[in-house]
């Protein structure tokens, strides 16, 4: 073989061909590349363009206004209503809105009062006396008292609830006693740190006794939150209504009427004026239509279709340059 013959098989020790197949594929590569990052940044114009602030300046000068309904939604389903029993986040967002806790936590580390306005942990860690708030009723018309929280925690607890996770953030309990209407003594079996933060949570939201007395097949959630429960659409919305009982504990009286939550992809979904609000707060924290939001999703996917087609197109291209 003479060297010219060499040289034109190998370069540097590389076959021409592997060479040329690389150098043929970096204009795909680059193309590809600058159709994501112009996609990314359209989706990032198309969110956050969205925001309506003029309207949050009138809303300011104005003051909030009560009234009407707010849809949000969720990008999921739940199997239950019921906190002790779903495990879901679907089922704890929405649950939120419903159910009291009664502590809240204000930090890593430290909680303050919801609906119990004090309590005392033994010197072993394994008794928290709990003083309840007075004046508070669920959405059914019962009163909230200590019965109610044992009530709450025996259920979670009770093997035929068949908890998926409510249950395990309260392993070491052992029993409750109604001390009297607003004082419950809750025994651990062993010291429990976390217990405090378990009971923040929404899957330890207390419920009214007389709805968990019910058989399982008429359960209906029933707390104290700032919304009551209407309606259950499987797998299409939740409907929950302002709490005209009281203002909710924790957050004061919601400004909204109605709330109606929906699972998109999950059947036929109505139009959506807004979504994306804070409930507690009653604010809109984006003013998009319904369309607009699942924009992004599907200029993502639009745009990772297109650029793997054009990239494709390129290296034809230029793998026909070389071959000639």
């Amino acid at each position: 073989m003479s060297v010219s013959d060499d040289t034109a098989t190998h370069v540097d020790g590389e076959p021409a061909g592997r060479r040329g197949s690389l150098r043929s594929r970096r204009p795909a590569v680059v193309a590809a590349a600058l159709v994501v990052a112009a996609a990314i940044v359209l989706v990032l114009v198309v969110t956050t363009g969205g925001r309506d602030e003029p309207s949050a300046g009138r809303a300011g000068a104005a003051g909030p206004v009560a009234g009407g309904t707010l849809t949000y939604a969720l990008a999921g389903t739940q199997v239950s209503l019921d906190p002790a029993v779903a495990a879901t986040a679907v089922t704890g967002l929405i649950d939120r809105n419903i159910f009291d806790s009664l502590v809240v936590q204000t930090g890593p580390a430290t909680f303050g009062p919801w609906l119990a306005t004090k309590w005392a942990v033994s010197a072993d860690g394994r008794t928290y006396t709990f003083t309840l708030r007075d004046g508070v009723t669920f959405h059914d018309g019962t009163p909230f008292t200590a019965e109610a929280v044992k009530a709450t925690l025996d259920h979670v607890v009770d093997p035929a609830t068949k908890s998926a996770y409510a249950a395990s953030l309260i392993a070491p309990y052992e029993k409750s006693r109604v001390v009297d209407d607003h004082v419950v003594e809750v025994t651990l079996k062993r010291p429990f740190t976390p217990f405090l933060q378990a009971l923040s949570v929404p899957y330890l939201g207390i419920q009214s006794p007389a709805a968990l007395a019910k058989p399982v097949a008429d359960y209906r959630p029933v707390g104290t939150g700032p919304f009551s429960y209407v309606s259950w659409e499987k797998d299409q919305r939740v409907t929950l209504r302002r709490n005209a009982i009281l203002a909710t504990v924790n957050v004061g009286t919601a400004l909204i009427a109605g709330a109606s939550l929906s699972f998109l992809g999950l059947g036929p979904q109505p139009p959506a004026p807004e979504w994306g609000a804070m409930l507690a707060q009653s604010r809109d924290y984006l003013d998009v239509s319904w369309t607009l939001a699942l924009f992004p999703g599907a200029a993502i996917t639009l745009t990772v279709l297109s650029a793997t087609v054009a990239g494709r197109a390129l290296q034809a291209r230029y793998e026909g340059r070389e071959a000639r």
